[in-house]
């Protein structure tokens, strides 16, 4: 299936029409409209088919309709668009394996004996740990546990029995504090933190901290525990910590996103020449759910043509080392929600014009990004959702100048299914073409006839200054702004007996065709409406020479 874009090019080129019966729209045939005055004795005058076309109507059957839009007025825009996602947050920024060991010693004062203990005796010991993030430095307040592997260990040098207890006031769900607890003869515990808020405290420079409280419960055993002696060593790991969100300062993180490159097959059909965009627009399209500031700039920022070259897009608008610029982003009380930013560059603060008339293929952009970029900020949020995304939006509006040729086609033309006897017997050929011209461009027509190897065989025009070569361009005549539809003089091709035996082996026609917009070299800008058409009536009118003898 042929692209949007493809029927644009067509359709501006008109070129296309021509003998086009296995690719253009056919309707009923008026012969009305088919001016054959022409008198050949005998003749005959046959026609191939009417053509009509209409860019809203050649964009409403097209499949690819996220490229185009039509405003309000008529104004066709064509819109290239690739998107950037980040990770999510839980990606790039995770919190980091704990293992610590902490011995809870006899600090009574007094050896103790095991055997003359009462039952649950106590004895308590507070413990405080820190929690980190990787790669950066943070002082989270509260991180929201969606799930945490904690495996504590027990040791000891004593015949101990009774229980271990550790609490935390800083790991609550709720209004319930988390609480585990295990045997002192049991050598390993592993427990899942789920559900929980882990609050974290700083002093610094110790920050990111958590507390725990050891409570041993004793039973009567055997043995002495001699003063400052330890009675029992504890190792807790706190693993494989999955979040739902984290509050704080979260740090300086990078985020880069790897550069994408955008296609534009707008120029696809050009071989020389361009159309000279007076409007071209470049939006940056952001999507933030990150609940923090984060400083943008664009890398690898270029178009490239089809010879490999490459225009960097430099600019007052474009976010760069030396003028970066930081998005928008999701407050407090937005935790969960994105918030959206726009940058727009277009020829008023970036050389875009300039860089659209290297005739692109594609567009390059990346997007490297930095968290925090002014330091600490308590206000920080992120969720296991979080995503920083970024679109870009290359607007062409079909508004401007032109001066281009093109290849359009190669239509399947073969003489022998269009006339069945001998070549000879036609002694004079011509085809006759009436149109009607509603677009503001001046077409200069060319086609060549190829035999079954693409070999030329004839050219459709032979002088290249023929006026009948020309479909004029239509006017503004009411002042509206929009140009009015120009009925052409009938635009007949005579071939001589010389250029009917040479096309009488063609299998091909390829279109070529030169366009140029009204008053071009005055560099005046026309504008292409979706409303805009064209009309072509196409016939053939032969004169024959046939021996009935022979029939």
């Amino acid at each position: 299936m042929k692209s949007k874009h493809s029927h644009i090019s067509r359709a501006l080129a008109l070129l296309f029409l021509l003998f086009s019966m296995h690719s253009c729209i056919k309707e009923e045939f008026d012969p009305d409209k088919l001016d054959l005055s022409l008198e050949f004795s005998p003749g005959v005058a046959l026609p191939l088919g009417y053509v009509h076309y209409q860019l809203d109507k050649l964009l409403e059957d097209s499949a690819d309709s996220k490229t185009i839009k039509i405003d309000d007025d008529g104004l066709i825009t064509i819109v290239y668009s690739q998107e950037l996602v980040s990770f999510r947050a839980d990606e790039l920024i995770s919190i980091s394996d704990v293992s610590f060991s902490s011995a809870i010693n006899n600090n009574t004062g007094f050896p103790i004996d095991l055997s003359v203990v009462p039952d649950r005796q106590t004895l308590g010991d507070t413990v405080v740990t820190s929690l980190s993030m990787d790669a950066a430095y943070a002082e989270i307040d509260s991180i929201q546990v969606e799930s945490m592997d904690i495996i504590i260990g027990l040791s000891s040098t004593h015949n101990l029995n009774g229980n271990l207890e550790i609490t935390s006031p800083d790991i609550v769900r709720g209004s319930t504090q988390w609480r585990v607890r295990m045997p002192l003869d049991q050598s390993t515990l592993n427990s899942t933190l789920e559900g929980y808020t882990i609050k974290l405290s700083h002093n610094t420079p110790d920050v990111n901290q958590v507390q725990l409280i050891f409570t041993i419960e004793f039973n009567r055993s055997s043995g002495v525990i001699a003063n400052n002696e330890t009675i029992l060593n504890v190792n807790i790991q706190m693993q494989n910590t999955d979040y739902s969100a984290l509050f704080g300062y979260l740090g300086q993180h990078e985020i880069d996103m790897d550069s994408r490159s955008v296609p534009i097959d707008f120029f696809d059909y050009i071989v020389e020449g361009t159309f000279h965009f007076a409007e071209p627009e470049l939006k940056l399209v952001f999507d933030n759910s990150y609940g923090l500031p984060v400083q943008i700039i664009m890398e690898d920022f270029a178009v490239i043509s089809d010879d490999n070259g490459r225009t960097e897009i430099v600019g007052s608008g474009v976010p760069s080392a030396t003028n970066p610029l930081v998005i928008n982003y999701p407050s407090l009380s937005q935790v969960g929600e994105s918030v959206k930013d726009t940058i727009v560059m277009d020829e008023l603060n970036t050389n875009l014009f300039t860089a659209m008339e290297q005739s692109p293929t594609s567009l390059s952009y990346g997007v490297e990004g930095l968290m925090n970029p002014d330091g600490n900020d308590h206000n920080n949020f992120l969720t296991d959702s979080s995503k920083f995304k970024v679109r870009a939006d290359l607007s062409l509006p079909l508004h401007g100048y032109a001066d281009f040729a093109l290849v359009l086609d190669t239509i399947n033309f073969d003489f022998e299914n269009f006339y069945e006897n001998p070549p000879e017997e036609i002694k004079r050929l011509a085809f006759r073409i009436n149109s009607t011209n509603g677009f503001p461009v001046n077409i200069y027509m060319q086609g060549y006839f190829m035999d079954g190897n693409y070999t030329v065989l004839d050219s459709m025009f032979t002088d290249v200054n023929d006026e009948g070569r020309i479909i004029t361009a239509a006017s503004d005549t009411d002042g509206d702004g929009k140009v009015d539809p120009f009925e052409n003089e009938p635009v007949e091709v005579e071939f001589t007996r010389e250029k009917i035996d040479n096309i009488s082996g063609s299998k091909y026609l390829i279109l070529h065709g030169r366009l140029n917009t009204t008053n071009y070299e005055q560099k005046e800008n026309v504008k292409i409406y979706a409303s805009y058409y064209l009309d072509a009536h196409i016939g053939i009118i032969g004169d024959l020479e046939v021996n009935t003898a022979e029939y």
